[in-house]
């Protein structure tokens, strides 16, 4: 056993540099059976937030300046841009033309039909299919859309965050 050293650093510095071969060794091996697993699966297709879900019914051209996003119960005197209703059961109403000048301007009104926490999976949905086409950037930045109602700031990040 002439091989082996005879302090005990010299033995633990053995046994330190063979453990982290055999660590560095399994790593290896378990990268290239994962990439070569995931090389032979399919991509998954994401599955729509409410399946069976038809498509808006109009299309939104982008703005440029703040969507306020109005929860049930709130109360915007007047707003210029577009009007969105979105409903309970999912189904959203576009409505037509700017209705009179607000201060501060808002580039497009989202009526809610409830409180942001509360909204249903089908609503919610609507809401985010209406957010897509109405802002550009990605992720969507919290200074673009404003909130009237009881809803905490950190619920509209929330929301924000789920715009694809």
């Amino acid at each position: 056993m002439r091989c082996l050293p005879q302090s005990w650093w010299g033995r633990a510095l053995l046994v330190l540099v063979v453990t982290v071969g055999l660590v560095a060794g399994v790593d290896l091996m378990v990268a290239r059976a994962g990439s070569k697993a995931a090389a032979d699966v399919a991509p998954a297709k994401v599955a729509p937030v409410v399946a069976g879900r038809p498509p808006l019914p109009f299309r939104l051209t982008p703005v440029s300046g703040t969507i306020v996003l109005v929860e049930a119960g709130a109360v915007l005197r007047a707003a210029a841009g577009s009007h969105v209703v979105v409903h309970a059961d999912g189904h959203a109403e576009l409505l037509a033309g700017p209705v009179a000048v607000a201060h501060p301007p808002y580039a497009a009104v989202v009526w809610l039909p409830g409180a942001l926490p509360t909204l249903g999976p089908a609503a919610r949905a609507t809401l985010l299919d209406v957010l897509q086409q109405l802002v550009r950037e990605r992720p969507v930045p919290p200074s673009r859309v404003a909130l009237l109602g009881r809803a905490a700031p950190r619920d509209l990040a929330v929301l924000l965050a789920w715009v694809p």
